[in-house]
């Protein structure tokens, strides 16, 4: 496989479908031992219903051993609910290299690589069926404290009977949903690692990247780390701490319970749809304080990296940034027009920043100012008019902007990338230029069509 060749968009298609199979394979997993709980609840409680209403003249110990009877089953079927998910995570982590690679390239990484070595996954599911045993037998345990409460009289039979559902239904079920989520995508990660770490030896030229889950509640740190990239054996950098892939082992506890990350196989050449760090969501920042403040630490790590850039202290080695996202509306309006585009985030580069700033266009009065460019994400997000820009040979948007204490504005070209375009490392739309204009000169209906607001 050639490792350098531009990928057909089925690759970006094929990784997408593969990471929607981790979360599945949990709500699957999720829903059967809340079945196999629901059913020991009942035949608990049945036990119970079918004691003599005279608990003293019954002996605790055969009620307890009709129940131990009943959490035993319970505690082997979850073990295999456990063991089951913990295959079908680790399948679909290798899935998560093999299929978009199959897909793209036509070529099957399986035949060139062999099988993972499943050494860890044994490791892991002996380690998750004890879990997953111990949720059951710990709440047999507890069911059977409650009977003892009963046999002395500090508890009705009816408040026995409801706290087995209690304890069945809420607590056991939390803690067991809470094992299946971390320890199924710890096998999920651990396997895609495994494989890419074996393409890499194999002489694929292939990378890591850290996707954020995109749940409401996220930990900052882990969407902080969205959109890095790592070679295959370097840890991410998250936080205060090193992570080797999402839910590590290694990592504090805190770190991995209920992480939803994923490490991403990545290479510069592929076309994915978020070459970098994945834009929030409107969604996300209306419903989600941290997510806002995460926003808002981007914008300004954003604009630091522009003011570096300005003053020279980084060199500009071809870098880039995603500063927008071009909206559904303006999607449509673009596809109207004969361009289906490959992503809607938009990306600028540090050496077009440093061209838009350079001095000598400075001294010509053409430049924008230095403090619009730091603000660019808030420009975008909110800009006085969207343009069509019918004299340009390739497809271009104009964004818009007001600039303050002048009576000009300032225009950001942002060139389209198109399905069709098999350009390598093209992966996102660009901004190409920049430039301070008279209103008038973008009023020419022969030139620009109005897109979104006014002039």
């Amino acid at each position: 496989m050639p490792p350098d060749a531009p990928v057909d968009p089925e690759f970006d298609a094929e990784r997408k479908r593969q990471m929607k199979r981790l979360p599945a394979i949990q709500a699957d997993t999720f829903a059967e031992v809340g079945r196999l709980l629901d059913q020991a609840s009942d035949e608990i409680q049945g036990i119970l219903n079918d004691a003599p209403t005279d608990y003293q003249s019954w002996s605790l110990p055969n009620l307890q051993q009709s129940i131990g009877r009943a959490g035993a089953a319970l505690a082997e079927d979850m073990a295999t609910a456990g063991r089951d998910a913990a295959d079908r995570g680790w399948r679909a982590g290798v899935d998560l290299v093999d299929e978009p690679v199959r897909v793209a390239f036509a070529q099957s990484l399986s035949a060139l690589l062999g099988e993972v070595d499943t050494r860890q996954l044994m490791a892991m599911r002996s380690f998750l069926t004890a879990k997953m045993k111990d949720v059951a037998t710990e709440t047999v345990n507890r069911i059977n404290s409650e009977l003892g409460m009963v046999m002395i009289g500090a508890r009705s039979p009816s408040e026995a009977i409801q706290r087995v559902d209690e304890l069945l239904g809420g607590d056991a079920h939390g803690r067991a949903v809470t094992i299946l989520r971390t320890e199924t995508g710890r096998a999920y990660s651990m396997a895609s690692a495994e494989r890419m770490a074996q393409a890499k030896e194999a002489g694929v030229k292939v990378q890591k990247q850290w996707r954020r889950s995109g749940k409401r509640h996220s930990r900052i740190s882990h969407d902080v780390a969205d959109g890095q990239i790592q070679d295959v054996d370097q840890p991410f950098k998250v936080g205060g701490t090193t992570m080797m892939y999402p839910r590590d082992p290694k990592a504090p506890a805190k770190e991995a319970i209920n992480c939803g990350c994923c490490s991403l196989p990545y290479m510069s050449s592929w076309e994915v749809a978020h070459p970098r760090n994945r834009p929030m969501t409107k969604a996300e920042l209306d419903g989600s304080e941290t997510k806002r403040r995460l926003g808002e630490v981007r914008s300004q790590a954003y604009a630091a990296w522009i003011r570096r850039i300005d003053k020279g202290t980084i060199r500009a080695a071809g870098n880039a940034e995603t500063v927008g996202t071009i909206t559904p509306t303006l999607a449509q309006a673009v596809q109207a027009r004969g361009v289906d585009l490959k992503s809607t985030d938009i990306g600028i580069s540090d050496r077009r920043v440093a061209h838009m700033l350079r001095d000598a266009k400075r001294a010509r009065k053409q430049a924008v100012p230095a403090g619009l460019v730091q603000a660019l994400p808030a420009h975008l997000a909110n800009p006085r008019a969207v343009l069509w820009d019918r004299r340009s040979s390739e497809p271009q948007l104009l964004y818009v902007v007001e600039v303050p204490g002048q009576k000009r504005l300032a225009k950001f070209a942002v060139k389209l990338r198109k399905t069709d375009n098999r350009a390598r490392h093209r992966t996102e739309n660009a901004i190409a230029s920049a430039g301070l204009v008279d209103a008038a000169t973008l009023g020419d209906e022969n030139a620009y069509e109005i897109l979104m607001g006014g002039i």
